[in-house]
């Protein structure tokens, strides 16, 4: 989907979504595809990074052990909560906060590549939206 598509794609029924695109949410302008998906579609929630989410060293098939070194972790955890019946806004809270203690654990890991870019992409994410109580 695109900026120019989604609306039509995505237009029977009220929706949330989670992109992990690099700059999905830049600047919430209005050449973004999560403004178009807010202000003219049927979005009622979005987890969308406001900057680039770069995806060094990804792997998404590791044990969870190594996981926890990479963002696929928080997405992990993002969707295990809501399995586990947490809302998407708690999910999201939780999923951040575990992502983030677990990536301060390794310190000793400050200076490689992963280390930054995961602290880097949770500051990026942005849950755009209705927030459910």
């Amino acid at each position: 989907m695109t900026k120019d598509n989604v609306n039509s794609v995505l237009s029977k029924n009220y929706y949330t979504a989670s992109l992990f695109e690099n700059g999905d949410a830049k600047n919430i302008s209005k050449d973004s595809i999560a403004h178009e998906m807010l202000a003219d579609g049927k979005a009622i929630s979005l987890f969308a990074s406001s900057n680039d989410i770069v995806n060094s060293g990804l792997a998404n098939t590791l044990p969870l052990e190594e996981l926890k070194k990479t963002f696929y972790y928080f997405i992990y955890n993002l969707y295990s909560n809501q399995n586990n019946g947490e809302s998407r806004t708690d999910s999201f809270f939780h999923a951040t906060k575990t992502f983030e203690e677990e990536t301060l654990k390794h310190q000793d890991l400050k200076w490689e590549p992963n280390y930054q870019v995961n602290l880097i992409n949770m500051i990026s994410l942005q849950n755009l939206g209705v927030f459910e109580y």
